[in-house]
């Protein structure tokens, strides 16, 4: 969150560091890595609290390291109690198009809202850029869209929703109300935008 992210007022953030697992060599555990692995874990976590303090002085932050295991393991036991969980992403490229393990394991497991970052220190600082939504007039695309809204509320930006289908094909989604046209599905499927976004 430092360099210019926000979090919504009254919101804590919880900054947290996994020790990694203690290296194992043919049964036997080094325990001056693990030793060295906390020490780097405390540093990291120390660095990070000065950042979003300087950055954010009123906002309510703690930090933790928590005790050797997985960080999707680790993150997905925090998760419940969260109203999002943020992460960075492995891979050096903004175009590299693969989740890593510990981001497949919270989309797939985690109950709250998950942000994986892409991007550099550099160009933390939340622009202009509208925030991207797809809908589908599912019960979780509903969710989405608000989630979308609340976000570009927070940094001050729009909300582009975005609904694509296959010609020919009349969404299970349709609402009732879709204007009959020359084209059916295209007016049932932009009804489906229009009521993904009404509410």
């Amino acid at each position: 969150m430092g360099g210019g992210g926000r979090c919504p007022p009254g919101v804590p953030l919880h900054l947290v560091h996994v020790v990694p697992l203690p290296t194992v060599f043919y049964g036997e555990s080094h325990e001056a890595p693990a030793e060295a692995f906390r020490a780097d874990g405390e540093r990291i976590v120390s660095n990070a609290l000065s950042v979003v303090r300087n950055d954010q002085p009123t906002l309510p932050v703690e930090g933790s390291q928590l005790p050797a295991g997985t960080a999707g393991d680790v993150l997905l036991g925090l998760a419940g109690d969260a109203s999002m969980v943020v992460i960075g992403s492995s891979y050096s490229r903004r175009d590299e198009g693969y989740l890593n393990g510990t981001a497949l394991q919270l989309t797939h497991q985690a109950r709250c809202v998950l942000t994986v970052w892409r991007g550099t220190s550099r160009d933390a600082v939340p622009d202009s850029k509208a925030v991207v939504v797809g809908v589908d007039g599912s019960e979780c695309s509903t969710a989405a869209v608000g989630q979308a809204f609340e976000f570009a509320s927070l940094v001050g930006s729009s909300v582009m929703a975005v609904h694509s289908w296959q010609p020919g094909f009349l969404p299970a989604s349709a609402p009732s109300t879709a204007p009959v046209t020359a084209d059916p599905v295209a007016a049932a499927e932009e009804a489906v935008l229009s009521e993904s976004l009404a509410g």
